[in-house]
């Protein structure tokens, strides 16, 4: 558990966004299916969220935009990022659509495979809906990743959070 002195200040003046995926990797029982059989190991994951929590562990300030689902998924990210000092007003609450669930298929000697995902209602998931947010201007370093489907490059990410623009596609970066 972090002072609050030191969670004040990350709080207060992020020098990394992480932007991107907060999501449950669901894995299976080994040499079992994570979509039938049970038990299954719910874990908080993705990348983006992963590194925030990372660094704000090794004390840096960081703050986390992503979208979630209105759901336990959503709360239990909120709970966390508040328990390890990370800057969370940039997270975009999704009412319709669920956060993401990650099917992982795990061998008898423990490798992992990913399999598909679980709780798409039909309108598809949270993160993929992430409206572009206003940035922090005393942030230094962005680190993204593109949800899926999204074809963007890094610098588009970047350009397309800074402004709100969208990104721009056969250019070199």
């Amino acid at each position: 558990m972090l002072c609050s002195r030191i969670r004040r200040r990350l709080v207060a003046d992020p020098r990394v966004l992480c932007l991107g995926e907060a999501l449950v990797d669901r894995l299976g029982p080994p040499g079992g299916d994570p979509a039938l059989d049970q038990p299954v190991d719910d874990r908080l994951g993705g990348a983006p969220a992963n590194v925030a929590c990372a660094l704000a562990r090794l004390g840096t300030p960081v703050a986390f935009v992503g979208r979630l689902g209105r759901d336990a998924i959503g709360d239990q990210f909120f709970r966390l990022f508040q328990q390890r000092g990370i800057e969370s007003s940039g997270v975009q609450l999704d009412p319709e659509r669920p956060s993401r669930i990650v099917l992982v298929r795990r061998t008898v000697g423990g490798e992992r495979q990913f399999q598909g995902f679980a709780g798409d209602r039909g309108q598809g998931f949270a993160d993929q809906a992430l409206q572009a947010p206003t940035l922090s201007g005393s942030a230094r370093w962005l680190r993204g990743h593109h949800p899926p489907g999204d074809t963007g490059c890094g610098c588009c990410l970047e350009r397309r959070c800074r402004s709100g623009a969208r990104p721009r596609h056969g250019h070199r970066c």
